[in-house]
């Protein structure tokens, strides 16, 4: 079949699956190809030494199609401005990216609608008490830390009280699809405030998202949002809500919030390499390659290296997903 769509990013597996479920044929382009996308997408593997100043070069000898990316590449509003005028994109631009990645245009949103964002500044001791560092340009939580030392490459908020649930309020094509919990900074190897999974399991005990989706869709409206999206938001309490950024693209959680139903809620969870490692030939995950390929189930291993694949430290294996009944029983593929 011939492709419809070109997905770009640093890994756009999950984005592809989705895709296939909607009736497109996905062009992929990324850093892994790994063994799952590449049996389901034709595949491109960008070298991450060309990331993302090659993607272009890339784009524009992929076919004649409208194209949209996933995450990290939001990073680079140059390059999505460049490929832009390659191919026609599909996804948010970089106009809305210089809006919606700015925490000090969020928090004026926020103060305009009388909404929580944690207290932001360029200077650690503007804020007073304890403080998290932040990139301007990061993704899955990566490079955030409790330095206090200032650099333009990064601003500083509040260090909000963990207790609560961190979360994510998810859209697809520009309408709210759903929540999940996010897991940070639980699996060895994974930087202390990095992403590393979530489910959609504990959201049925948190005050609905209509509570919050006034403001969000309000951000919506003042950004220019469009296509998929996702908001990272700590609850406190039923009442107290604090929206953290957005990610205006795909987002990791999107796979198990459209999994997610009435009967059943989903989990998935990353592994990281706790030191550099050989990706073996054979394991469990073999079992997921040798299934044929149904877009409408949940995989059990995703984000599959090929063998041999060398894993640097602190970098993603693979992916586990997990489908179980709401009511007590067996977890279930």
């Amino acid at each position: 079949m011939k492709a419809t769509k070109i997905l770009i990013g640093s890994s756009v597996r999950a984005a592809a699956m989705s895709a296939i479920r909607k009736g497109e044929v996905p062009y992929c382009i990324d850093l892994f190809a790994d063994r799952d996308l590449v049996r389901i997408a034709e595949t491109v593997r960008c070298p991450i030494a060309d990331y993302p100043h090659g993607l272009p070069r890339l784009l524009a000898a992929a076919p004649d199609l409208p194209w949209d990316y996933t995450g990290g590449l939001e990073n680079h509003p140059d390059s999505i401005a460049e490929m832009r005028t390659v191919r026609p994109l599909v996804g948010n631009p970089p106009e809305v990216l210089k809006l919606v990645r700015d925490p000090f245009w969020l928090a004026e949103m926020a103060r305009t609608f009388g909404f929580r964002f944690p207290a932001t500044a360029l200077d650690p001791d503007d804020l007073g008490g304890a403080t998290i560092r932040k990139p301007f340009r990061g993704s899955g939580g990566r490079g955030i830390s409790l330095s206090r030392e200032r650099h333009p490459d990064y601003y500083f908020q509040q260090l909000m009280d963990p207790a609560g649930m961190l979360h994510s309020a998810v859209y697809r094509d520009g309408t709210f699809a759903g929540e999940s919990e996010q897991f940070v900074g639980q699996q060895p190897g994974e930087p202390e405030y990095g992403w590393c999974g979530g489910t959609t399991e504990p959201v049925r005990r948190i005050a609905p998202a209509c509570e919050v989706r006034p403001f969000l869709d309000f951000l919506v409206e003042r950004s220019g949002l469009r296509g998929d999206f996702g908001f990272d938001l700590l609850r406190r309490t039923d009442s107290e809500c604090y929206l953290l950024e957005v990610n205006p693209r795909y987002t990791s959680s999107m796979e198990i919030v459209e999994f997610t139903t009435a009967s059943q809620y989903c989990r998935k969870q990353i592994l990281f390499a706790e030191r550099r490692m050989v990706f073996p030939a054979d394991g469990p995950w073999m079992r997921t390659l040798d299934e044929p390929f149904d877009p409408n189930r949940l995989p059990e291993f995703a984000d599959i290296p090929h063998p041999g694949e060398v894993i640097e430290a602190g970098w993603p294996i693979l992916t586990m997903l997990w489908v179980a009944d709401r009511t007590p029983g067996e977890t279930r593929r």
